[in-house]
């Protein structure tokens, strides 16, 4: 189901669980008088929409993947966790030295779906633009190491802090100067 308001058009998927028979009363234009209703149909709509679609900015907001897959064939392709293969072509870039053992077996589901959103990104950068990247890494992530210019992941935890990085994801505070991870990112 869908409803459009102005700019905005909002989604709600509707399950066979939602529709269910009910018995109702209806009331009469004088309101005076009802009369039974033997059978209908109710419709469960929830307080907020599984999606919402912004025609102006052309985006797309929503809160479950799962919720919206069937009302959008095919969205999970651009929310998809990178394969076995993708997972081990991006380790092998020359920009990154596996080392204590850790293999593509080790990357936990969250940053398969980073690598799968990322995985073309770096490649594309100039020179001069990867070297700005491995510095501002290091101005957040002091801790991951960075060796003749690569970035040396020992965990799964190194690997998303690199991640985080290549997607720019770090940042201070104007006021505070306090450094903080964004979460998602909206562009402006």
């Amino acid at each position: 189901m869908n409803i459009v308001e102005d700019k905005l058009y909002f989604f709600q998927r509707i399950t066979a669980a939602m529709i269910k028979p009910k018995k109702y009363l209806r009331l009469l234009e004088d309101r005076t008088k009802y009369e039974k209703v033997p059978q209908g149909t109710s419709i469960t709509i929830h307080d907020y929409a599984d999606a919402i679609y912004n025609k102006e900015e052309d985006r797309l907001y929503f809160l479950k993947l799962e919720h919206i897959k069937s009302i959008f064939k095919g969205i999970e392709e651009l929310y998809r966790m990178a394969t076995v293969t993708e997972v081990d072509h991006f380790l092998e870039s020359d920009f990154i030295a596996l080392v204590e053992g850790f293999t593509s077996d080790d990357v936990k589901t969250n940053n398969r779906k980073r690598i799968a959103l990322l995985k073309d990104r770096y490649s594309q950068y100039t020179n001069v633009q990867k070297k700005e990247l491995r510095e501002y890494i290091q101005q957040y992530e002091g801790d991951l190491e960075i060796t003749n210019d690569t970035f040396v992941i020992k965990n799964d935890s190194d690997l998303k802090k690199m991640l985080y990085g290549i997607d720019q994801r770090y940042y201070t505070t104007p006021i505070e100067g306090e450094k903080r991870l964004a979460n998602s990112i909206i562009r402006i």
